[in-house]
């Protein structure tokens, strides 16, 4: 790899300091180095011959690389400086050794599966981690109805419902009580939010499945919306369904630790 764009929380890194070492070293070695928040202040555009994304921040810094890079064939490497950190493996005490690993091609690749949804067939956008409906109106229950592969599933009355990839799963669908998933299996799962009733199970699925959610029931006109990784909310009116599905490209995440999934999630969960 020769070429590197990174891409910096600043309310994380807030001196850039970690940014600047990760630049330095990498600069040491002759790379192409990128920084998206120039150490001037500046913002910089990645160029077309990116090889390598390394994201600087947490979680959700590196969810929004991905999908502001989600038509490039480039590896995604995650420092963290957020708190639990699913995503970003690489912790900034041992952020020179990483990067030395980095630079002998000691690590893996490890690739995951991202989920599309789209609102009545149209305006299709990709996630990294989740697709959610949720309610926007007042404290109001809505009726979801979810079909798989075009038949009738179940419903929930709730706040929402989650459609969660593998990675997503330790997101918002871990908050909502869903399961936890080991990050490269072949699976979606929908989790309801706050359910009003005893169906509040979640449900999962295979990744060769397309999920239809409609919205279709409400009682005192309360209003919902769809959003891909808790953004690029749209509004959605009763009777929308929104068809959600894996994506046909995957995302390669660059592993340098060679401890198991277990493992590190005991870390992780303390």
């Amino acid at each position: 790899m020769d070429s590197f764009y990174i891409v910096t929380n600043p309310m994380k890194d807030k001196d850039l300091e970690v940014t600047r070492r990760v630049v330095n070293f990498l600069r040491r070695y002759k790379k192409f180095v990128f920084p998206d928040t120039g150490l001037d202040g500046s913002h910089v555009d990645a160029p077309e011959d990116i090889d390598c994304v390394i994201s600087i921040g947490g979680d959700g810094t590196m969810v929004k690389a991905i999908r502001d890079m989600a038509d490039r064939d480039v590896l995604f490497v995650g420092i963290n400086l957020g708190t639990i950190g699913f995503l970003t493996d690489v912790e900034t005490s041992s952020l020179e050794s990483a990067l030395q690993r980095l630079m002998d091609g000691r690590y893996d690749v490890e690739e995951r599966m991202m989920i599309t949804g789209s609102i009545n067939g149209e305006n299709s956008r990709l996630a990294m981690n989740d697709i959610t409906l949720a309610r926007t109106g007042p404290l109001s229950v809505l009726e979801y109805r979810v079909y798989v592969n075009d038949s009738f599933l179940t419903s929930y009355r709730a706040d929402g419902v989650i459609v969660s990839t593998p990675t997503g799963s330790t997101g918002y669908n871990l908050s909502a009580g869903g399961p936890i998933v080991k990050p490269n299996s072949g699976v979606i799962v929908i989790t309801p939010i706050c359910a009003h009733t005893l169906n509040s199970r979640s449900i999962v699925l295979g990744d060769s499945d397309v999920i239809r959610v409609e919205v279709v029931w409400d009682r005192v006109g309360g209003a919902a919306q769809v959003s891909y990784d808790g953004e690029n909310n749209t509004p959605l009116n009763i009777g929308d369904a929104v068809t959600i599905k894996r994506a046909p490209k995957r995302t390669k995440f660059v592993r340098m630790s060679r401890e198991s999934f277990v493992t590190l999630l005991s870390q992780k969960l303390k």
